[in-house]
């Protein structure tokens, strides 16, 4: 019985950690998921999302 193909090769990894650094971000992790899904983790700490709305409630309630 043979093996069957991997859904992810070597070269597709290098592919995406290349991709990640042309765009100026550093890569941190690289994790592949059995079903081929390739995930590169660019910071240590995600950060915070910020709704608009959040954002301009905030402002409004500074602005005299």
């Amino acid at each position: 019985m043979g093996r069957r193909a991997a859904p992810v090769t070597q070269a597709d990894i290098t592919r995406a950690i290349r991709a990640v650094q042309d765009a100026g971000l550093p890569v941190v992790r690289v994790i592949v998921r059995p079903n081929g899904e390739v995930i590169v983790e660019t910071v240590d700490i995600p950060q915070p999302v910020v709704d608009p709305i959040d954002q301009y409630a905030a402002w409004r309630d500074v602005v005299p």
